[in-house]
């Protein structure tokens, strides 16, 4: 078993990727398998002297409201060699934020004189949960916010327990009866029939036709909004289907990734919403050089996670410090495109880490990033792994925090 290798410098505005990442190993096949992180066990919830809202009042609310752009009518895409990494829009900078750089945030001149008042969607991935409803009532019971994203994972040719390749019905279900949206991370882990999908290349062959062609029925039938996130982190060199990684170049990750929306487009597949979601913006590629297009997607997504002074990539980095060269990347594309993001996490070590909490919700998304609309929290604890504790609930306070800043959304 071979530990992914990280880089030292900073991921968030230099260089390197998200650190949350699984561990690889080959198989006996020749491909790249995940191995996936150990469930984690859910902290006691309610500990003494906490008062949080209880779920049945949470329930009581309408999931937060969740900006679906309209799906753009497809056709087959253009062939690879049609694919344009480089016809962005002359976008306005977006405006840039003021104030004194504290250890939580910019405080206390805001960024936007009009800053967003409307909602932002919360959601969490924590292992397990979309198939064990059971850990998402504990959470929401505990954060008292009813979700309006849940996410998972799910790999193209690969299964361990609940991490497999087939599409998961009864999770889509499952969320979806919570009156939540579902959102899966498609991770190109293989092979399928001895070809592996994260040489992208491979995609736009035909190789997979038949297993796309499948989750894109399955997902045409269950008929409700559905975030799908395919390639993520492709600027992140831990993974195989990484630009740079296994031979993959720009070009090779935009026409997969249109090869794979055409295939949705001709079965009619109307309510997936595309999710183009790279790590924090680093040095190795800049986000226009493997943007896809317009056409082919419908949020922007980013990771991104404060290290503090546990990790050797980190630094107590605020998250209008962790996101802005990203948020600022993607007004550079297209303004007016949704913004969401799809990972986050902070460690408790270098840091008030309630503070961090608290300045992300009710400062930097209304002030600093009025296009970013939803945000889902990585809830895992990947401690043993010689990671973090990501969760919320990594300590009383963080979680009382969370739970107040997200009691208004």
């Amino acid at each position: 078993m071979a530990s992914i290798s990280r880089a030292s410098r900073s991921p968030h505005g230099d260089s390197l990727p998200s650190p949350i990442r699984r561990e690889a190993f080959a198989d006996d096949a020749g491909g790249t398998n995940p191995q996936l992180p150990r469930r984690a066990v859910m902290l006691g919830l309610l500990a003494g002297g906490l008062s949080l809202l209880s779920v049945n009042s949470a329930r009581a609310d309408a999931p937060a409201p969740i900006p679906v752009p309209r799906t753009p009518d497809s056709t087959a895409p253009p062939p690879p060699e049609a694919a344009s990494a480089t016809a962005m829009p002359n976008n306005p900078s977006p405006p840039r934020a003021t104030g004194t750089l504290t250890g939580s945030g910019l405080s206390p001149s805001p960024a936007n004189p009009n800053p967003r008042r409307d909602a932002v969607a919360v959601g969490v991935y924590i292992p397990g949960a979309a198939q064990d409803t059971t850990l998402l009532d504990a959470f929401e019971g505990a954060a008292g916010k009813r979700l309006a994203i849940v996410h998972w994972y799910q790999p193209w040719g690969y299964t361990k327990g609940w991490y497999s390749s087939p599409l998961d019905v009864a999770a889509l279900n499952a969320v979806a009866a919570r009156g939540a949206t579902p959102m899966v991370t498609w991770e190109a882990w293989g092979p399928i029939d001895g070809v592996d999908p994260s040489h992208v290349a491979n995609i736009p062959t035909g190789a997979f036709d038949a297993y796309i062609d499948a989750w894109a029925q399955g997902l045409k039938a269950f008929g409700k909004p559905v975030y799908l996130r395919l390639f993520h982190e492709m600027n992140n060199q831990s993974y195989p289907w990484a630009y740079g990684t296994n031979g993959n170049t720009a070009q090779d990750l935009i026409a997969a990734w249109r090869y794979v929306h055409g295939r949705f487009a001709r079965i009619g597949v109307a309510n997936v919403r595309w999710v183009w979601s790279p790590n924090t913006e680093n040095d190795l590629v800049a986000f226009s050089a493997l943007y896809p297009g317009d056409a082919y997607v419908d949020w922007f997504g980013v990771d991104g996670y404060n290290g503090g002074s546990l990790l050797e990539w980190g630094g107590w980095l605020p998250a209008q410090q962790l996101f802005d060269r990203s948020y600022r990347s993607f007004w550079a594309i297209n303004a007016s495109k949704p913004v969401m993001i799809a990972e986050i996490g902070s460690v408790e070590q270098g840091g008030s880490k309630p503070d961090w909490i608290t300045d992300l919700f009710t400062n930097t998304l209304p002030q600093a990033f009025p296009n970013i609309r939803a945000v889902v929290w990585f809830d895992d604890n990947l401690s043993s792994q010689g990671q973090a504790d990501w969760r919320v609930e990594s300590s009383q306070v963080s979680l009382h925090a969370f739970s107040r800043a997200v009691a208004s959304l």
